[in-house]
C-alpha cells in the first residue's frame, strides 16, 4: 500500500491550520515531513498521520469538560468512593451512567433557567 501524500498547502487546507501551525505541529513531533528527493523544497505529509492528528486535535476539542461537567464527575466519582466505601461494587459503566444523568439533569435545569 503506498502512503498518499499531500504537499504542505494542501495539509494546511486538509488540517485548517496555517503554515505556522503545521509546523509547529512538525517541531513538537505529533506529525513527519517528507522532503522531495528532487527538490529540496518541497515538502509533503503522509494523510494518514495528518487524519491520526486530525483525530487528537478533535479528540481535545470534544473532550474538554465545562466546570458543570467537572463538578458533576467529581460527584460521580465522590458517590462511587462512598459506595466503595459501604462495600457496593460499582463499575466504570455505572459511573459513566451516573455522569451522562447529571450532565443531563444539568442541561434540563440550564433549558428551564433560560426559557
Amino acid at each position: 500500500m503506498i502512503d498518499e501524500m499531500l504537499d504542505t498547502q494542501q495539509a494546511m487546507s486538509y488540517l485548517g491550520v496555517k503554515r505556522t501551525r503545521l509546523y509547529k505541529y512538525v517541531q513538537q513531533g505529533k506529525i513527519k515531513i517528507y522532503k522531495s528527493k528532487s527538490n529540496a523544497k518541497l515538502s509533503y505529509f503522509k494523510k494518514i498521520e495528518l487524519d491520526e492528528l486530525r483525530g487528537f486535535v478533535e479528540a481535545q476539542e470534544i473532550h474538554q469538560p465545562r466546570a458543570d461537567e467537572m463538578a458533576d464527575l467529581l460527584t460521580a466519582v465522590a458517590i462511587s468512593e462512598n459506595e466503595k466505601a459501604n462495600g457496593v461494587r460499582i463499575t466504570q459503566t455505572d459511573i459513566k451512567k451516573m455522569i451522562a444523568e447529571m450532565v443531563a439533569e444539568h442541561r434540563v435545569k440550564q433549558q428551564q433557567i433560560s426559557a
